[in-house]
């Protein structure tokens, strides 16, 4: 719901679900390709006449977003480039580096999708 509410599409969920969902990764090799599966993902969807869709709106929030994360990123970066001045630990660079490998390479894959939309 929050995030069809986010996006100003008008459906309101009523339940849905996943049946289940797997998380692979290799311990070998950490910075290689991870993988995040969901399988029989369900969702009942009902239309409303609370919210109506703004093509214009919902662009310039896109947008906006890709700016906050850029600035973010940029602040990041920014940190983290003063702290590379200073000693940072061995395992806190390798942490760091997992985790940006994990955000660039990870792979969300979703099978058997059901999406039934009941209109009032």
């Amino acid at each position: 719901n929050n995030l069809l509410r986010g996006s100003n599409i008008p459906l309101r969920v009523q339940c849905g679900g996943i049946d289940n969902y797997e998380f692979q990764f290799g311990w070998s090799i950490l910075f290689g390709r991870f993988s995040l599966k969901a399988h029989g993902v369900y969702l009942l969807a009902q239309t409303t006449n609370e919210r109506y869709y703004d093509h214009e709106w919902q662009l310039e929030k896109k947008l906006e977003l890709k700016r906050q994360l850029v600035r973010r990123f940029e602040q990041l970066e920014g940190k983290a480039r003063s702290t590379e001045t200073q000693e940072i630990g061995i395992i806190a660079r390798i942490l760091v580096k997992l985790l940006i490998k994990l955000i660039r390479n990870i792979e969300i894959s979703l099978h058997d999708v059901h999406v039934r939309i009941d209109d009032e």
